[in-house]
């Protein structure tokens, strides 16, 4: 009996490390701040390299949004959209690292509840479902507000800065 609840343990441990793996992996900044290192200025590394980040995506944004030739509205409702999008994404994270730190904790426990964690697993799915809503969502606001045209020029660049640093062909 117990080898038996031990392997349905040890397979159900299997499949959260191949789903709640990559929304660890989403959620990380987040657990970084518990654990940061200190630099100068009393800012964490990890906060240096999302400032740096978000400097590099804001001009890249601005280059999109000068290379569409957006007018002054499509730009104040895009950077609305985006503004939205960045505070339900920060929920939901918030909403994930909660249910991942619930889950960790019921797993540590020596007589844990397959039934709480089963809910808890629930719940990170409803939040995973949730997240790829709200950016479809936040897609569709940006097809509404840009032209055939320009959503389609918009994904082309978009295509091309996911790829990383310029090469010489997309020049």
């Amino acid at each position: 009996m117990k080898g038996k609840v031990m392997k349905k343990v040890f397979v159900w441990m299997l499949l959260m490390v191949f789903t709640a793996g990559p929304m660890a992996y989403a959620v990380g900044p987040y657990l970084l701040d518990d654990n940061a290192v200190k630099t100068k200025g009393h800012e964490t590394q990890g906060q240096v390299r999302d400032d740096r980040r978000d400097e590099r995506f804001n001009k890249q944004i601005q280059d999109i949004y000068n290379q569409l030739a957006l007018s002054d509205e499509q730009k104040t409702k895009l950077e609305e959209n985006k503004k939205n999008k960045q505070l339900q994404r920060k929920a939901s994270f918030e909403k994930m690292h909660a249910s991942m730190e619930a889950l960790n904790q019921e797993l540590m426990k020596p007589d844990f509840d397959m039934n709480k964690i089963n809910a808890i697993q629930a719940q990170i799915k409803a939040v995973q479902a949730q997240m790829s809503d709200e950016r479809l969502n936040s897609i569709l606001e940006v097809r509404r507000i840009l032209t055939v045209e320009q959503f389609s020029k918009f994904v082309s660049l978009l295509e091309k800065h996911k790829s990383g640093p310029p090469s010489e062909e997309r020049k």
